[in-house]
């Protein structure tokens, strides 16, 4: 069985006044929605283990989908964006920082196509 992979590097930046580099204030996603099978690898740990919906992930934390499921997942309990992660799908989150001195948010995500 021949695995795809594609990496594709996201980026979403959210500013109200002007850009700036965010100092590190760390922001969460959310599982808002579920159907079929998923993971989440938490970034200190080793295994994978079942993702569950309320499941909160931080930067640096990898979920991962089996065939026929997907994953809705909110960024700042829905304020900033929804990201729904479609079947046979890996996405890292690479980086989620905030910097309130000039209201800049900074995303960066890492997807791959995988099979599990």
């Amino acid at each position: 069985m021949k695995l795809i992979k594609y990496a594709i590097i996201l980026t979403v930046t959210c500013s109200f006044s002007s850009l700036a580099v965010a100092q590190g204030i760390n922001r969460t996603a959310s599982i808002a929605d579920l159907k079929g099978e998923a993971q989440a690898k938490l970034i200190n740990e080793k295994n994978w283990r079942s993702a569950k919906i309320g499941m909160t992930l931080h930067e640096g934390d990898t979920i991962r989908t089996s065939a026929g499921s997907w994953v809705l997942l909110n960024l700042d309990r829905g304020k900033t964006a929804a990201i729904e992660i479609k079947e046979n799908t890996q996405l890292l989150l690479s980086q989620l920082k905030k910097d309130d001195n000039v209201d800049t948010k900074s995303t960066l995500l890492t997807l791959r196509l995988v099979k599990f």
